[in-house]
């Protein structure tokens, strides 16, 4: 009775077997071919068609005969079992972010004014970014993971369970502290900017090609309080800080909006700033990710701010009642929440205080109030959320 021989690698674990009992180690086989008469048809089919001149059908099938037979023999003589393939995720392509949001610019201007611009400023209803000493974001992959974790349809950043943050504009009165309430500046035409920039550039007795923020830290230097010096500090304002765009130039846009600064206290600037942070959102997750660099528009500070501010950690603002909560961050505090946040490579490590989050849900209302109208045992668990009068 004929016995069908064993696998080669079953072979090898009997002797691998054999060997760590001590026992006598059986040599292996020899591999043959597992179906010799194949091969002998193939062969004998191959020196036919040769010798008779066959079409090459004929040809074809004793080749193929033979293929088929030392294909076994590969197999048979192949000992080493193959590694499981595992399936790999492919990662996320990181692009180097060109961030234009600079408060850098802001701060040394804002160093640098005299106490009567500080008052012009204030009484056009921008007092409140005189606080700021945030001076660089020192970071560009926590801003790259807030906007991938970005929806932009709610335009809430998802960060973890439980950890949703929405973005509005009493958010960003709450960290900033300009207006958000009024009406908005007037439209105009690409004709109409171009000509009022024009016009502006003139006075400054400027050329074209010479207009950026140097020149309007220039004129602030030189000038007192009047509306073209303020001016120039607004479009500093508009394009380091709250209005970025794809380049450091000074846009007609924003030129066009500072021709209404005796207005501007009337204006509504929080849902400017979300409208533009909306499409910042949008854009992003457009963009090409093939290409290497890609380019972050709006005002990049609020989306950091906003989340550094709800960190549960002792380097975060014991202060949780007052506001802008702006001038409670600056570069120090930044880069310790960044490391308490950051660990093994990834980010989101840090709990979320629900209480901040809870502040921000409830419009048109003190702070104080807001947390007693949604949660009113927060105020006896926490006692520092009492206000200080």
């Amino acid at each position: 009775m004929h016995r069908r021989p064993y696998h080669r690698l079953h072979l090898r674990m009997i002797s691998w077997r054999r060997q760590r009992r001590g026992g006598p180690i059986r040599p292996l086989p020899r591999a043959r071919s597992a179906h010799p008469m194949l091969e002998f048809v193939g062969v004998k089919l191959v020196r036919m068609c040769q010798m008779l001149q066959l079409p090459g059908q004929a040809r074809e099938l004793g080749s193929g005969v033979l293929r088929k037979v030392r294909f076994q023999e590969r197999i048979a003589l192949d000992d080493t079992p193959s590694p499981p393939v595992r399936a790999v995720r492919p990662q996320r392509q990181i692009q180097k972010l060109n961030v234009r949001c600079c408060p850098k610019d802001v701060v040394e201007v804002i160093v640098a004014l005299t106490p009567d611009q500080r008052d012009y400023v204030c009484r056009k209803s921008f007092g409140p970014l005189l606080d700021i000493t945030v001076v660089n974001l020192e970071t560009r992959s926590l801003l790259d993971w807030l906007l991938e974790n970005t929806n932009r349809m709610d335009m809430i950043i998802r960060v973890g369970p439980g950890k949703n943050l929405e973005i509005t504009k009493d958010v960003i009165h709450q960290i900033l502290g300009l207006p958000n309430a009024g009406g908005l500046p007037e439209k105009f035409d690409w004709a109409e900017a171009v000509a009022e920039a024009a016009a502006f550039k003139s006075r400054l007795g400027l050329r074209p090609r010479s207009f950026g923020v140097d020149k309007m830290k220039q004129h602030i230097e030189k000038s007192g309080a009047n509306s073209v010096s303020m001016r120039c500090f607004l479009l500093i304002v508009f394009n380091r800080l709250l209005f970025c765009k794809g380049s450091f130039d000074i846009t007609n846009d924003h030129i066009y909006w500072t021709r209404q600064i005796e207005q501007f206290g009337d204006f509504d600037w929080c849902q400017l700033i979300y409208n533009d942070l909306c499409n910042a959102v949008r854009m992003w997750h457009s963009r090409d990710k093939n290409q290497v660099t890609t380019t972050v528009y709006g005002c990049c500070l609020v989306i950091l701010i906003y989340y550094l501010d709800h960190l549960y950690d002792k380097a975060a603002p014991t202060t949780k009642t007052d506001c802008p909560r702006i001038k409670y961050f600056d570069s120090a505090r930044v880069l310790k929440l960044l490391k308490a946040d950051h660990k093994d490579g990834s980010w989101g490590n840090c709990d979320v205080s629900v209480y901040l989050m809870i502040l921000h849900c409830i419009p048109n209302c003190d702070i104080y109030d807001r947390i007693k109208l949604s949660l009113p045992f927060l105020v006896s668990f926490y006692p520092f959320l009492k206000p200080n009068y």
